[in-house]
């Protein structure tokens, strides 16, 4: 694996909502990778909680920083959290 892609259907959330998270991994010659584990962890659980299959779920207002974790390798991507209205 060379690379770690995470993607985020939305970079913002509210309190209360939920997306799922995608990781791409690919090899060193941009071939994406299937059928490996991923783990995923977020900078702050008091902001976001993060399912092993990648549901995000939004719990206060922040940023948090999701990582994916595949063989070693590892990508993120940067979700805001806004209050809900």
């Amino acid at each position: 694996i060379s690379v770690v892609h995470v993607s985020t259907p939305v970079p913002r959330l509210r309190v209360g909502e939920r997306v799922r998270l995608a990781a791409e991994p690919s090899n060193a010659r941009g071939h994406p990778l299937t059928g490996l584990p991923v783990r995923w962890e977020v900078s702050d659980p008091g902001i976001a909680a993060i399912s092993p299959d990648g549901e995000l779920t939004a719990l206060r207002s922040g940023q948090v920083l999701v990582a994916a974790r595949v063989s070693g390798r590892v990508g993120t991507a940067r979700v805001t959290v806004a209050a809900a209205q």
